[in-house]
């Protein structure tokens, strides 16, 4: 592709598809969006780096995805970004690289999206009979209250009583009587207008506006209705884990906590409307909100049209509308066709009906079509879209399901398996205070046994979150367990006998990162786990301060007699069990931040059940741990902020080994409870247990291989026993065929590297959590599935927590990089202003009545003036001669050392 510049490329690219195009400086351009038409103020910025393109929609700058569009838009290719083709492993800088990332990310994604709709691009939608829209349903009193400024406008157009809902009056342009609708939009802080004479246009905005006395900053027009902003700020959506867009009259768009999924915006409030009653879904917040102020419940997605199957949060689409009817408002354009798709696929699987309609006549969306049409009945027609050719590939659905090839698709079963369904067709339960609450979308799981509801119930009866309290649970319940406890992942071992002689045996070593901000409450739940299962079987609770200090938990010197009188140092077990409770992962950072740390190689080793510790020029210094003779468990507490503590051991594994927790729950926040915390299992005796002499004497032999070789005739002491526990066929398939998949593409994300032997270990603890198991040397089909549905809330949580630490590491970047410039600008200021008092100085010396007249050397004059000033003198030299106001008399080498004098 050499021969081009990508800026070239891009730019003529634009110009044959007629998008205009405005230079701001050398290599810098806003091009027009051909993804949000009509696009007056370009919105698109272009830049040219180091060879290659980069382009950011302004409509929102976080989502990457709609680079990819855009450049699909204009008929190019990713790879038309760069000069030339992006070599693997480029060096660049820290933005550079991680744009690259970013759009390689998005082409996999678009990839994979293609290949689901590649048989149904080419088909059509067909347009249905009209859609007949119920008569308005949101009570006027809860929306916000009126603002001065639309007050102000109906009084200029002589209405006498402004109100919610549209109102009319003569157009003060044309003279049209009743020709001009009014509308105040309370989510978009706007008054809308739009005359059916004169239109909504530019021309027209501005002698209506004019005439109403709205600052230009104010208002804006998309061609078929104006907008009147409240204020020139604009308006802020908020979403509901606090990510918000911030959108001005002038169009630009700016996000705070946007990257990555989220929430629907305003699902909370339009659940309340369900069921009962249809919600409306939009492309963009402005149409929803347009919705809202004709009396309907309306939801959007964040991002634009071609973000939602990738930046909308499937927890949220399954707790928001489950079992609802969704109306889904499609825009008249490409774009819209492939938001409608992306609707489709990621809905059809959850609601109870999902219907698509599309604007009447010329109108293009929701807001063009309430503002040029008088009866709700020709406000949309029915949208017929065909079936998707392939299911939907939506991690974590297990059930997705077929769409039937009309509008209306119905709801289908969603349940996790046997044991776990759940009937999610209704959004509000109440409890018993009739207090309304959100249906948890995981209450398949939380019910698919009673020590699962016990652990929900009691968290929430506690306002903690779920999930963490389970997860500290299991950990808890690990370090209570004998290092002998394991399982296997080799596919061969499925014809029973001892595990370990089909080897390598997998163990239960656990490690948990409860994620959460300072107060979200990860001390207290651990506090919470504690008390359910109070029984620890004598496992030793530190901090770790170094690797060596983890394995002295271990072992220990013992001074022994032998049977000839000598005496020995011996290794003996000093604990069999340790639990790393880190209240600050800072702590846990600082310890491995510290020089010849082998803190960080001490855990991953340990998560492996490895030995640990390590052999030193003297015996009576080695401290050695022996693979599966300890138990080592991990909780640590993570604010997003300092996950990067975490993060920045991806390549030593050590994120991967984790699992993550969320301490927020968005589903309890309304319970109540009184209940005394009892334990989870009040009798844990007939846990299995290893004779501490047992792990002294493998400490002695440094290796079970050893041990078991060399046992003698009594058995006593000497004896170790496995205590196996055997997976399901189906989990032993899923590692074969993660196997095969592995071998020959490698793995896909570099976080997959240890997922399914967290997996195995999760599974296998299961059992021991539960009281009413009876065969714990079995890891069931379900121990397998709930196993699964863990990771998934693990990869997800850690995913977020990963975005949000990376987000503040780019903001913290930013930070440092313009506090850098504005230090190098005032460093420039300060030394341009030092170089002209030096000059003046030096004035001020040689206009001394003992120097007029006479000729003066450098080093004299440097002399002469302030110390600060002295090194500037040279400078001031040459400038002052430039300058015409000395005469050099005699150079001699150096300025400073040469012959000056007042110029005449």
């Amino acid at each position: 592709m050499s021969g081009i510049t990508s800026i070239r490329r891009v730019l003529d690219a634009a110009a044959g598809h007629g998008l205009k195009v405005r230079q701001n400086h050398a290599d810098d351009y806003m091009m027009q969006c051909p993804l949000h038409t009509p696009d007056d103020d370009p919105s698109v910025h272009v830049t040219y780096r180091d060879g290659r393109t980069l382009i950011c929609d302004m409509h929102d700058p976080n989502d990457t995805g709609l680079t990819g569009q855009i450049v699909e838009a204009i008929s190019l290719t990713l790879n038309d970004l760069y000069d030339e083709p992006l070599e693997a492993g480029e060096p660049g800088g820290y933005f550079d690289n991680r744009y690259d990332r970013w759009i390689r990310e998005w082409a996999a994604k678009q990839a994979h999206s293609l290949a689901g709709e590649r048989h149904t691009e080419t088909i059509a939608p067909t347009v249905g009979a009209p859609y007949a829209m119920p008569a308005p349903y949101v009570p006027s009193n809860t929306l916000p209250a009126l603002p001065r400024q639309f007050k102000d406008i109906c009084a200029s157009l002589g209405i006498t009583e402004p109100c919610c809902g549209p109102v009319w009056a003569e157009c003060p342009v044309c003279g049209r009587e009743g020709g001009l609708q009014v509308l105040y939009s309370p989510y978009e802080r706007a008054t809308l207008l739009c005359c059916r004479e004169c239109g909504g246009g530019r021309d027209y905005a501005d002698k209506l506006m004019d005439m109403l006395r709205v600052p230009a900053s104010d208002y804006r027009s998309n061609g078929t209705e104006i907008m009147a902003y409240d204020t020139p700020q604009g308006v802020t959506y908020t979403y509901p884990d606090g990510a918000k867009v911030h959108r001005r009259p002038d169009k630009r768009i700016n996000s705070t906590g946007a990257a990555g999924a989220h929430p629907l915006w305003r699902s909370h409030e339009a659940a309340e409307y369900m069921p009962g009653h249809p919600v409306f879904l939009t492309e963009g917040e402005k149409d929803a909100a347009t919705l809202w102020a004709m009396g309907y419940p309306a939801m959007s997605g964040i991002g634009g049209a071609g973000a939602f199957a990738h930046r909308v949060s499937l927890d949220n689409i399954r707790g928001a509308l489950a079992g609802a009817t969704v109306v889904a408002v499609v825009d008249k354009d490409e774009s819209g066709l492939k938001w409608a798709r992306q609707v489709r696929d990621k809905l059809a699987p959850v609601v109870g009906t999902l219907t698509f309609v599309q604007a009447h006549g010329k109108a293009h969306d929701t807001t063009d079509t309430v503002m040029t049409h008088d009866m709700r009945t020709e406000w949309f027609d029915t949208l017929l879209m065909p079936a998707s050719a392939t299911p939907p590939d939506t991690p974590g659905d297990t059930d997705t399901g077929g769409t039937p090839d009309t509008d209306t698709v119905h709801h289908a079963d969603t349940g996790m398996g046997k044991g776990m369904d759940t009937d999610a067709g209704s959004v509000m339960d109440a409890d018993d205070d009739g207090m309304d609450t959100r249906v948890d979308p995981d209450t398949g799981f939380w019910e698919a046994a009673r020590w699962l509801t016990r652990i929900r119930d009691t968290a929430r009866g506690q306002q903690r979150s779920p999930w963490l309290l389970l997860c500290d649970t299991m950990s808890l319940v690990s370090a209570a367990l004998p290092p002998n406890v394991v399982t296997t992942m080799n596919p061969y071992s499925r014809g029973g006998g001892p595990l370990y002689g089909y080897g390598p045996v997998l163990g239960h070593n656990l490690f948990v990162a409860a994620v959460g901000n300072a107060g979200e409450g990860k001390g207290s739940t651990y506090g919470i786990a504690r008390r359910l299962f109070p029984d620890l079987h004598g496992a030793l609770t530190i901090q770790p301060a170094s690797g060596e200090g983890v394995v002295s938990s271990f072992v220990k010197w013992e001074q022994i007699k032998a049977e000839d009188g000598k005496t020995a140092n011996v290794p003996v077990c000093d604990h069999g069990s340790v639990l790393l409770r880190i209240p600050e992962v800072r702590n846990l950072g600082a310890a491995m931040g510290r020089q010849n740390s082998t803190l960080l190689p001490t855990l991953t080793s340990a998560w492996s059940n490895e030995d640990i510790g390590g052999k030193t020029r003297h015996d009576e210094t080695s401290l050695t741990v022996p693979s599966f003779g300890y138990t080592l468990n991990a909780i640590v507490d993570v604010q997003p902020s300092n996950a990067g503590i975490l993060f920045d051991g991806e390549g030593t594994g050590l994120p991967q080994r984790f699992v993550w927790s969320d301490a927020r729950d968005p589903y309890g926040l309304d319970h109540k409870s009184g209940e005394r915390i009892t334990p989870l299992i009040g009798d844990t005796s007939w846990f299995p247990t290893i004779d501490p002499a047992v792990l002294s004497r493998l400490y002695q032999y440094g290796s079970i291989g050893r041990l078991l070789e060399e046992q003698d005739d009594t058995g006593n002491l000497h004896r170790w026993a496995w205590w196996d526990m055997y997976p399901p066929r189906e989990a032993i398939a899923y590692v074969e065929r993660r196997n095969a998949e592995t071998n020959r593409h490698g793995l896909a994300d570099p976080f997959m590297a240890h997922t399914d032997e967290t997996r195995f270990k999760v599974a296998m603890l299961l059992p021991f959590c539960d009281p009413d198991r009876t065969d714990r040397h079995t890891i069931t089909s379900q121990d397998w599935e709930l196993s699964g549905a863990i990771m998934e809330h693990s990869d997800k949580v850690r995913r977020e927590c990963q975005e949000q630490w990376e987000a503040k590491a780019v903001n913290d970047a930013a930070r440092k990089a313009r506090f850098k410039r504005a230090g190098e600008r005032k460093a420039r200021e300060t030394e341009s202003e030092l170089k002209a008092t030096a000059a003046e100085k030096v004035l001020t010396f040689l206009n001394k009545p003992k120097n007029q007249g006479r000729t003066v050397d450098g080093n004299t004059i440097k002399n002469g003036i302030t110390q600060k000033y002295r090194e500037y003198v040279a400078d001031a030299l040459a400038d002052l001669e430039t300058a015409g106001k000395l005469e050099c008399v005699e150079l001699r080498g150096s300025l400073t050392a040469s012959i000056w004098r007042l110029a005449d």
